[in-house]
């Protein structure tokens, strides 16, 4: 995964693309994990070299299972919709 890290752009079209992708695997490369000292100070997990990737499981999963208020009050979760 050397590719440059994706834009918003590209984020936003690669979501789009993927919700129509039920049967295969792709990933969008969102580049590499930053502030990879602070997370091993905290968590003692080392990510240095690790890159953040956007699945389209991910992408279909979420607003599935996590995008309506009353799913995420029965989860006792807060969400974008408020506080």
């Amino acid at each position: 995964m050397n590719e440059a890290p994706a834009s918003r752009e590209d984020i936003r079209a690669f979501a789009e693309a993927a919700r129509g992708v039920p049967d295969r695997l792709v990933m969008l490369n969102l580049g590499p994990v930053t502030h990879t000292g602070l997370i091993l100070l905290k968590t003692g997990f080392d990510l240095l070299g690790f890159h953040r990737i956007l699945d389209n499981y991910g992408v279909r999963h979420t607003p599935k299972q996590h995008g309506s208020p009353s799913s995420e009050t029965l989860r006792k979760k807060k969400g974008p919709w408020g506080p």
